[in-house]
């Protein structure tokens, strides 16, 4: 079955938060509408160790993040981890990946919170509108293609909808803060020269040789924006992070 990359794998492998979830955040009562999903098998016919998660796996101002918010995110990670660690040699650290997994399920919360607190909220057509982009980043013909999959993966379409408008509001609080990003031409230059410096440090074959900086300039301008608005991103978690008490149980 072909998984759907949704926002709690976004947020679990990156701070970009950029994307759907596989699982819903918890609500002000503190239940899950997640659906537990099957442990991934590495090539050895193992899985992640299940059985360590405990019920809590963090709290926010004593309010849960339960095993079940938790664990669809951890098997979809485990499993890309697992692919990882086999190409690279280098041993999956379980305990690592879900403490950072747990990290990155607090700060959609917060993230999530700060979209209540200015009062933003999605609409359906807004919810449509990143339900197409999905559907496409995925290669599918639309967007109910999109929700079927997901219905093999546990999530209904409502569930979807909702993890859907969570995505919409957390992208509209990430805007806010990092407003319209600027490039200079200076920063692209400093960009080109350290890829430039890079390949020539990794020792690459002579016959790879580097394009012109005019060829990448527009990668160049993507590559730029997008660590702007990490950085963006992660200041304006750890300001959210300062302003609660948190607690991790992995």
């Amino acid at each position: 079955m072909r998984r759907i990359t949704t926002a709690w794998a976004a947020a679990a492998a990156a701070l970009a938060l950029i994307g759907l979830a596989g699982c819903t955040a918890p609500d002000n009562g503190g239940e899950s509408t997640s659906q537990e999903s099957p442990a991934p098998a590495q090539p050895d016919g193992t899985g992640p160790d299940l059985e360590s998660v405990p019920e809590v796996v963090a709290e926010v101002d004593g309010e849960a993040i339960s095993r079940d918010d938790f664990l669809q995110a951890y098997t979809s990670q485990y499993a890309q981890a697992s692919v990882q660690a086999e190409q690279t040699g280098v041993p999956l650290d379980e305990q690592a990946l879900q403490r950072e997994i747990a990290e990155n399920i607090v700060n959609v919360v917060l993230l999530e919170r700060e979209a209540d607190r200015q009062g933003i909220t999605a609409s359906e057509a807004e919810v449509d509108r990143l339900a197409e982009t999905l559907a496409a980043q995925n290669q599918l013909g639309s967007i109910e293609e999109l929700f079927d999959l997901l219905a093999e993966q546990g999530l209904t379409e409502e569930q979807a909808r909702g993890e859907l408008a969570t995505q919409v509001t957390i992208d509209a609080v990430i805007a806010a803060e990092v407003g319209e990003p600027t490039v200079t031409d200076e920063q692209l230059r400093e960009a080109y020269d350290a890829a430039v410096a890079q390949q020539e440090a990794s020792g690459a074959e002579s016959e790879q040789e580097i394009p012109p900086f005019e060829d990448v300039r527009d990668q160049l301008e993507q590559q730029v924006i997008a660590e702007e608005e990490a950085a963006a991103v992660e200041q304006l978690v750890a300001s959210l992070r300062d302003e609660v008490d948190v607690e991790f149980f992995v």
